[in-house]
């Protein structure tokens, strides 16, 4: 090859170089300048759930922390990403054909798992368990009015949310310990809900196989609310369903039931605790990413982070004042010798506990009548 065909192929490999340059700032430009709030608030919610105005503040609480400062996606538009993914479960046909969010699908999975990841870092403060007694009051309070049971704070279950089968490589778990007994895989996850359908608890940590009591007996709740009835505060308790123990903290409903003041107790029981599988329906039709009919396609930890995220927004949500879908509910850890043999005596301990919840509440009851 001559010496001008040398020059004519590098002219024109820099020209290509700026052509491709030059579009790749014009695409840039276009990503940034295109207002995905310059559309109603009734548009805006469908595609990210939030309003415009929750969603600036959010990216105000969330962009002191950024350290991406390369890229060439502007953080509000990545936030917005991640909030359409989590609303629509899908990012393959929501966001990728998104005019206002023209982004690759293995970009946008980038931005899912760094914008949950920030989510659960810096706005974690939106689930907690109450500790102080006016907060504590207040919940037993909310429990009394709404559904007539005295000295209830929360009521707990757990929710199985599907991922992908892990890889076989992970050092701390096989892929067998997150298929769970209907045989698909998941983190089951252990919540805590008020009066109000706010999450006071949420525990993304562990694998399908494991039980709800299993996983419960790991809660920190239950080690505050253990302390505090040793310390002498034996009015407050929460509410599961049988698949827990019965513990003078934690009412169960009876297995057998042989008296009115046992069957009252079940009906008051197992209605107060069908709104948390409320929660759970409203929860998983407003985060479409972690509904029952899809699985998040993440490795167990960046699951966890991306639903710990779906329930801190919901609180967000409903601190906000902001519409959730709402939907009709559709829907082993191994224990020492030691620790069997004091279960048995919290258990016992439990029974008598909800025994005499039962009298109490039949009597209200029967006076009321």
């Amino acid at each position: 090859m001559d010496n001008s065909a040398i020059l004519v192929l590098i002219i024109k490999l820099i020209q290509q170089e700026q052509f491709v340059s030059a579009n790749r700032e014009v695409l840039r430009h276009l990503r940034n300048s295109c207002d995905p709030f310059a559309v109603s608030d009734e548009i805006f919610m469908g595609k990210f759930r939030l309003s415009p105005a929750a969603v600036c503040e959010l990216i105000t609480k969330l962009q002191p922390h950024d350290q991406d400062y390369g890229s060439e996606i502007s953080f509000p538009i990545q936030v917005l990403a991640a909030l359409n993914f989590f609303a629509k479960g899908s990012f393959q046909t929501e966001v990728g054909l998104n005019n206002a969010i023209n982004i690759s699908q293995p970009m946008v999975s980038i931005y899912v798992k760094k914008i949950s990841s920030m989510i659960v870092s810096h706005m974690s403060d939106y689930i907690k368990f109450p500790r102080s007694n006016e907060e504590l009051a207040e919940l037993k309070a909310g429990f009394q009015h709404k559904h007539g049971l005295p000295n209830i704070l929360g009521i707990i279950d757990g929710t199985h949310i599907r991922i992908i089968a892990p890889k076989k490589t992970d050092p701390y778990r096989h892929p067998r310990h997150y298929r769970n007994r209907k045989m698909f895989y998941s983190i089951n996850v252990e919540v805590i809900c008020d009066s109000e359908l706010r999450f006071l608890s949420v525990n993304a940590r562990f694998p399908g196989a494991c039980h709800d009591s299993g996983i419960w007996m790991t809660s920190r709740v239950r080690d505050f609310l253990q302390e505090k009835w040793l310390e002498g505060n034996q009015q407050m308790h929460l509410l599961g369903d049988a698949g827990y123990p019965s513990e003078p903290w934690l009412l169960t409903p009876y297995r057998n039931v042989n008296t009115n003041i046992q069957r009252y107790y079940n009906k008051m029981q197992v209605e107060t605790r069908k709104n948390i599988e409320r929660s759970f329906g409203i929860m998983k039709n407003t985060f479409k990413c972690i509904d029952s009919s899809r699985r998040l396609n993440y490795e167990p930890k960046s699951a966890a982070r991306i639903i710990n995220s779906c329930f801190i927004l919901y609180n967000y949500m409903k601190y906000n004042d902001i519409p959730l879908l709402e939907n009709d509910p559709n829907r082993h850890i191994e224990v020492g010798n030691d620790a069997i043999i004091n279960q048995r005596m919290i258990t016992e301990r439990g029974h008598e506990v909800r025994d005499q919840y039962a009298q109490n509440l039949y009597s209200q009851w029967n006076i009321r009548e």
